[in-house]
């Protein structure tokens, strides 16, 4: 099953994932994921396992910081090999792990021009019973269209109940 997160930009997308990671994992369930968390430089990646590990530094805008290996470039983002390879290291894990869950922030236009997320979200869709990913409203249809997504429930941070707001598609 196939569950999407959508809102606007700074809607709670990323804060309601976690939520929803920390409920079904503390209710017994093996998870797994990763989130892309907001600071003064730009995104860190960080493992949902491990979260208060070190964050990896993900996504900058120039001038980059020395030392800075670039992945890939999308308008004034910069996004690190290194975030891209932690990202596919706990997928990778999980898989081997064998958890039934597991979590993805965010999809977005990188991922329709297949970049960016795009292998970790195929393997993810492969690999795991329940993928839950974030995504903005902006790229949603493009997103269930591109991915085969039409079963997915998609769940509104617009909602003005406490709890997400279900969309039927």
């Amino acid at each position: 099953m196939t569950n999407i997160i959508t809102g606007a930009i700074d809607s709670g997308k990323t804060t309601r994932l976690i939520a929803k990671f920390r409920h079904l994992s503390g209710g017994g369930e093996k998870t797994a994921g990763f989130v892309s968390v907001k600071n003064l430089n730009g995104y860190d990646l960080v493992d949902l396992m491990t979260p208060y590990e070190p964050a990896t530094p993900f996504i900058r805008k120039k001038p980059l910081p020395d030392g800075w290996e670039e992945a890939l470039e999308f308008y004034c983002f910069s996004f690190s090999r290194e975030g891209l390879e932690r990202a596919r290291t706990i997928l990778e894990k999980a898989a081997n792990d064998n958890a039934s869950a597991f979590f993805i922030d965010e999809i977005g236009m990188l991922e329709i021009e297949g970049r960016g997320f795009d292998t970790i979200l195929r393997r993810a869709l492969a690999s795991f019973q329940n993928v839950w990913l974030t995504c903005r409203e902006d790229w949603l249809d493009r997103t269930i269209e591109k991915y085969g997504l039409q079963d997915a429930t998609v769940f509104s941070t617009a909602s003005s109940c406490s709890s997400e707001k279900l969309l039927r598609r």
